[in-house]
């Protein structure tokens, strides 16, 4: 299994390389700048010093930036902030996949790149990167959670946020695997 430093530092290279990719050739000196979805959690801090590894090694101004708490207003004042500085890209793990949809069409209409993270489908982004394939991810753990339970008992799904797609869709993707593999046992209320 691959450990967390390695994955945040994958994600982060694989963020700011599609953006550098995407990112308008005029600019004399590229400046990607990251959003985290809060500052000052550990997985967010390293994802950063992975954002900034990864502009010293592509020879760009990146940076990583964060709201205090995760509403998503923030991250629409941060985005808002960065449209101002004209920088190249920004690359993002939104809070809220819906409120930040206009400030990204207001971004890109800008000429600035913006790639997210955990929000397949998102309209206005020019490309979402994500490091999992979600069914393989979602099948894998309701076989877990199956041979674990002996076949036997009920189970809880929770989210880190209803607003966030990528986390919703990988509930999503547990039930009906579940309901096509293990029905209609394991508990859940509403795969019945």
């Amino acid at each position: 299994m691959m450990n967390k430093r390695f994955v945040i530092n994958m994600v982060s290279s694989l963020l700011l390389g599609a953006a550098l990719i995407s990112a308008p050739l005029q600019a004399a000196e590229k400046v990607v700048v990251n959003i985290s979805k809060v500052d000052g959690m550990p997985w967010f801090n390293r994802m950063g010093e992975g954002v900034v590894e990864a502009g010293n090694a592509f020879g760009v101004n990146a940076s990583q930036v964060g709201p205090s708490s995760t509403d998503a207003p923030q991250q629409v004042k941060i985005i808002e902030d960065l449209i101002a500085r004209k920088v190249n890209a920004i690359t993002i793990v939104p809070n809220d996949a819906n409120v930040l949809e206009p400030v990204f069409k207001k971004a890109r209409d800008a000429g600035i790149v913006v790639l997210t993270n955990e929000s397949p489908g998102q309209p206005s982004a020019n490309w979402d990167i994500e490091i999992i394939d979600n069914e393989k991810f979602a099948a894998e753990y309701v076989e877990h959670m199956a041979k674990r339970m002996g076949g036997k008992g009920g189970y809880v799904i929770y989210v880190g946020s209803l607003t966030v797609p990528q986390h919703n869709l990988w509930a999503d993707l547990l039930v009906k695997y579940q309901k096509e593999h293990y029905p209609p046992h394991a508990g859940c209320r509403e795969c019945g």
